[in-house]
């Protein structure tokens, strides 16, 4: 299978973003994860020796090649979600609306 190919166990998914980043916690969760799609004891087995041949890269890439890993586009910035109302753009300047109000009211005050 090549790096970038399908990974082993494409309908086994592991999110990683947001996750501690310490080896065994990559580890426990990719287990569980296996194990939870039930993948045979030997083979999950074979997955950790793999896993731990090496580096904190090695351990990345053996990871990607066995399971999918979750991606957080789902969460990504959507503009029509977040449009925010309150903010005005002129050019190159930039209005926060209670800033531009309070400037109004200055002149209509007469200072």
């Amino acid at each position: 299978m090549s790096e970038l190919g399908e990974p082993k166990y494409p309908k086994i998914s592991v999110k990683l973003i947001g996750q501690d980043s310490n080896v065994f916690n990559i580890l426990g969760l990719t287990i569980k994860a296996l194990r939870q799609g039930g993948v045979d004891a030997n083979e999950i087995e074979k997955f950790q020796n793999e896993a731990m041949s090496g580096d904190y890269n090695n351990l990345l890439r053996v990871v990607m090649q066995w399971v999918n890993i979750e991606d957080d586009n789902e969460d990504d910035w959507n503009e029509n979600e977040h449009d925010d109302d309150d903010n005005y753009y002129d050019d190159d300047d930039y209005y926060d609306d209670d800033d531009y109000d309070e400037d109004n009211e200055d002149d209509d005050n007469g200072k």
